[in-house]
């Protein structure tokens, strides 16, 4: 876990994060440059069912999309002077591994390799989002025989969370303010997602990801896994 927590702890200053910008000015809280990406509505079918106050830095949302076939769980960690700064922070949006859930990066479960988010970013002017992403749903808008429909994790977290977080936090809603990151199955979702939508991330690391999904039937680690 220790390595995992120091790899977390480089990505997070690999993304380059320098500042933070005050409500009063538009500049990307980070030292590279690039187009700003147009403010996306929060989509109204993304409802927030619950909010529960973990620590002072650490929230956690229940919410509820025609997404997703259940309520679903982000963890969402914040500057400690967030609440007093007026500023707007870049956001990492960090995903658990396979068959962990949000709580994954910050308790780790038995046989879990990471963890320690919260110490790991404390003094960094950063917002974490840690999403779940299913059990081995791969990020993606499942096709489901042809039928289609949930669970739609792409829709969920690209159309939904991710402008719902930038309407509820003081976030800089820019690319060069956005990066991906995860373990195993997780770094699968933050590579995939970095390269499918460049428009939006302008960061990404995977540990120890599951990054090549030409895997045949039977092979890897969740090869064999079939969806209930």
């Amino acid at each position: 876990m220790r390595v995992v927590v120091g790899l977390l702890v480089a990505a997070v200053s690999a993304i380059g994060i320098t500042a933070c910008s005050s409500g009063e000015s538009d500049q990307p809280a980070v030292a590279a440059k690039a187009p700003a990406v147009p403010r996306q509505s929060p989509d109204p079918r993304l409802a927030l069912v619950s909010e529960r106050t973990l620590s002072p830095r650490l929230t956690e949302l229940t919410l509820r999309t025609p997404a997703l076939p259940d309520e679903t769980k982000v963890r969402v960690l914040l500057p400690a002077d967030y609440a007093t700064s007026g500023k707007h922070y870049p956001v990492l949006y960090l995903f658990p591994g396979g068959l962990s859930d949000a709580s994954a990066w910050i308790t780790p479960q038995a046989g879990a390799a990471v963890g320690g988010a919260e110490p790991a970013t404390a003094g960094l002017p950063l917002i974490v989002v840690m999403p779940e992403i299913g059990r081995a749903d791969f990020c993606v808008d499942w096709f489901n025989e042809g039928k289609f429909g949930p669970p739609m994790w792409e829709t969920y977290h690209i159309n939904q969370l991710l402008p719902w977080v930038d309407g509820h936090y003081r976030t800089v809603a820019d690319r060069m303010g956005r990066a991906t990151a995860g373990f195993s199955l997780g770094g699968h979702c933050s590579v995939s997602y970095a390269a499918r939508h460049p428009d939006l991330f302008g960061a990404t690391a995977s540990f120890s990801g599951s990054v090549n999904n030409l895997l045949t039937e039977g092979e890897g680690n969740l090869g064999g896994f079939k969806r209930s």
